[in-house]
């Protein structure tokens, strides 16, 4: 029979079904198909029935697997024998066992015995496999070849990692009518009722919720009398011209017209058909190979066939191919990007750009003058030719891209040498103009890099990776050969530093290091070339001598000490350094009282020469400060701040010794 009366019988069957469930008195109404008809296939339903442990929960003290039991057994009383019926349970036999699905009653003609003594037998135990129960329910419908429909009673959200909305979309879009109605009991958590309401929106049915029997059934009726709206069939069809053959390979959306579009139907197909309620709708095709698309506005009248044809503009494949030469071997390794050659254009505000890679790659486009842009890809070789595609011929593009060259560089410390694994490299252009500065092209690191380059001169630099030593080249590469670039790099050493109080002394750790330059001209300044902390760093540099700076980081100590740095050997240097002490200072208002908390102090030296204005040395604040410091004789003098108390004591800071040292306050005159 045609598929457009099978949509009309099947909805008022199942909507005769539905209401059975709200009022078990009310008898299933058969609805005729349009006169002259062929006579009808039989229609499918299969109830999905949820019998996991959750179902022994109760509403209004009756648990909710009897009432499930009750309302699937009042569906069948009055059942229309033209309508096939199944029953499959989920649940119903073991705990966590998502694997617990049973087709208990295949979708046949109904006998009603033993259909009833199925129900009967059902106890609930399980887990809740619902997105698979309803996916095999589709199958046993052969949802892809036949319209199906599933009626899923649950009280509960999916617990078997399955994603019931995208299943629900896909049984959809692959089927030829799938549509599901979801009854919901007890359910009043927002994640579970959004879970279920996804399964009936995404195909097209109804999801009813109620939270005790009697709002079931006002429940039930409500949606009868929403699904019991008479629907016309519609037939759409995709044309290159009107009147033509209908065009493959089409994905298709109907949406309503007005108060935003909602979209009622998608799917694909070259001729598909949907049962809609009267009103305006506009249906867009869109070719799944390509970018032409089209929207039709039409309205659908009650009772009557509708078919609609939607003009879309014909497209052709186009093949682009990059080569050296007219002729040459198509290049693989290259990217692609195809647009509308006039950005202004009506045809640039639809076709989307297309991008990708490989040798010849093909894409449908619609007639239209185009811009094909190739690229190297790992290479710096770029080309672009407007093409012109038409309806009519072979649409086959060369692209001509410059041959490139490989670009394979080594560093050494001698010609010939091993290859240096430790290195950092930059390739740059030469510039002739000395304005311009030289472009970095490309960089990287390893012993033997390579860089896929147009033909032509460069400046490869390589560095050496934790140290100081460069070295440059000029290289030359040649279209379509490996050239192979050896740039000598001078061969470093390792300056290892310990700051010891004595020789044989274990390495003092509160360190900071500086290593600069020795300049033989007085007017220029010694340059930094590396810096650090710890108790034995080491350093990485040049061969030559160097400048060597340690310093006490908490303390006053620092020593100067030169350094020579032997190429290719681990240069161990001790810097003898000064043994420092430790002062700890104390302000009191009276001899043996509590130190004070508000104090700000200073520590400066002590000048023999009376020419000479005392340096200072420390300060700070606080109750109890401690200073590191060089041996020798100082005055700590504190303040007490917003008051005219102070004291001053002259102390001798011994090497290695903490000295603590209590300041009497005295009033200033």
């Amino acid at each position: 029979m045609p598929k457009l009366q099978r949509d009309f019988s099947v909805k008022h069957k199942l909507i005769s079904a539905i209401a059975m469930l709200a009022v078990a008195s009310t008898v299933i109404t058969q609805f005729a198909a349009p006169a002259g008809a062929e006579p009808t296939e039989r229609d499918k339903v299969i109830v999905v029935l949820d019998a996991s442990g959750s179902m022994w929960g109760q509403i209004k003290g009756e648990p909710k697997i009897a009432i499930a039991k009750s309302v699937v057994k009042s569906l069948v009383e009055d059942w229309n024998p033209d309508v096939d019926l199944g029953l499959s349970v989920y649940g119903h036999r073991r705990k966590a066992d998502c694997a617990d699905i049973d087709l208990l009653v295949p979708p046949a003609p109904l006998d009603k015995p033993s259909f009833l003594k199925a129900v009967e037998g059902l106890s609930a135990k399980g887990k809740t496999p619902l997105t698979e129960a309803v996916s095999r329910a589709a199958d046993a419908l052969r949802y892809t070849e036949d319209r199906a429909t599933v009626v899923l009673v649950s009280d509960g959200i999916e617990t078997c990692d399955r994603d019931p909305c995208a299943v629900a979309k896909a049984l959809e879009d692959q089927g030829v009518d799938f549509t599901a109605h979801v009854i919901g009991f007890d359910v009043s958590k927002e994640q579970e009722i959004a879970q279920l309401k996804c399964i009936a929106e995404n195909t097209g049915g109804k999801f009813l919720g109620a939270s005790d029997a009697d709002s079931l059934k006002k429940s039930l009726a409500e949606a009868v009398n929403e699904v019991a709206k008479v629907e016309s069939g519609v037939e759409l069809v995709a044309v290159y011209e009107p009147g033509g053959e209908p065009v493959d390979g089409v994905s298709w959306t109907v949406q309503t017209v007005g108060d935003g579009g909602t979209t009622v139907k998608y799917g694909g197909g070259a001729t598909p058909r949907y049962r809609l309620s009267p009103g305006r709708y506009a249906a867009t095709a869109k070719k799944t190979k390509g970018s032409a698309s089209a929207t039709t506005e039409f309205e659908v009248v009650e009772g009557a066939a509708n078919r609609v044809e939607v003009v879309i503009a014909q497209e052709v494949p186009v093949t682009l191919v990059a080569v050296t030469e007219p002729g040459g071997e198509p290049l693989e390794e290259v990217s692609w990007q195809l647009h509308p050659a006039d950005k202004d254009s009506q045809l640039a505000k639809t076709f989307k750009y297309r991008y990708g890679g490989g040798a010849t790659p093909v894409y449908t486009v619609p007639p239209g003058k185009f811009l094909a842009k190739v690229q190297s890809q790992a290479g710096k070789a770029k080309a672009e030719q407007e093409i012109e595609v038409t309806l009519d011929g072979e649409h086959r593009f060369e692209i001509l891209l410059a041959e490139e060259g490989v670009l394979q560089l080594h560093a050494v410390h001698e010609a010939g040498g091993e290859s240096l694994e430790r290195v950092a490299w930059e390739v740059r252009t030469i510039e002739t103009d000395p304005l311009k500065q030289p472009k970095l092209l490309s960089y990287g690191g390893g012993a033997k890099p390579q860089y896929k380059l147009l033909p032509g001169r460069y400046q490869a630099k390589a560095k050496s990776l934790g140290g100081k030593a460069t070295a440059e080249k000029e290289v030359e590469v040649r279209p379509g050969v490996l050239n192979t670039e050896e740039v000598v790099l001078p061969k470093e050493g390792v300056l290892k530093l310990a700051a010891v109080t004595e020789a044989g002394s274990a390495p003092l750790e509160d360190i900071s290091w500086e290593v600069r330059t020795i300049e033989s001209d007085p007017l220029r300044k010694p340059e930094l070339v590396t810096y650090g902390g710890g108790n034995t760093p080491d350093y990485q540099l040049l061969p030559g001598r160097y400048q060597v700076t340690a310093k006490s980081k908490s303390g006053m100590a620092e020593v100067k000490q030169d350094v020579e740095v032997l190429a290719g050997k681990v240069n161990d240097i001790q810097v003898p350094f000064p043994q420092e002490g430790l002062l700890k200072l104390e302000v009191v208002s009276a001899e043996g009282g509590a130190p004070l908390n508000r104090a700000s102090w200073e520590v400066r030296t002590i000048e023999a020469d009376p020419l000479r204005k005392p340096t200072l040395v420390k300060y700070g604040g606080g109750a109890t400060p401690e200073y590191r410091m060089l041996p020798g004789r100082y005055t700590a003098i504190v303040r007490i701040p917003g008051s005219k108390e102070t004291a001053e004591m002259e102390v001798e800071v011994e090497p290695g010794e903490r000295v603590v040292k209590q300041l009497v306050l005295t009033a200033e005159e």
